[in-house]
């Protein structure tokens, strides 16, 4: 299971984990189980592609309405797009 203890300590992706909390839209979203549990699944070896589907959306509202936000989601949407292909 990827979690955040597998990003770079210090880095935008591991700032952007803790932002994407304030983004999740309810209990079966990639991003709550993010914000609960500190995984980047929602269901064990579902890989990032949920994920990424999430903070694509975070990113956009982030970058129309919270612009303070959107370099570190986008960092860690960048990390989790790495190792999803």
């Amino acid at each position: 299971m990827i979690t955040v203890s597998d990003l770079p300590d210090g880095s935008d992706a591991l700032a952007g984990a803790f932002l994407a909390s304030e983004y999740y839209g309810g209990m079966m979203t990639a991003l709550y189980a993010l914000a609960s549990s500190g995984s980047l699944e929602l269901y064990p070896g579902e890989g990032l592609g949920r994920i990424i589907r999430e903070l694509t959306e975070a990113v956009r509202i982030a970058e129309s309405e919270y612009p303070e936000d959107a370099d570190s989601l986008s960092a860690l949407l960048r990390w989790c797009e790495e190792r999803e292909a």
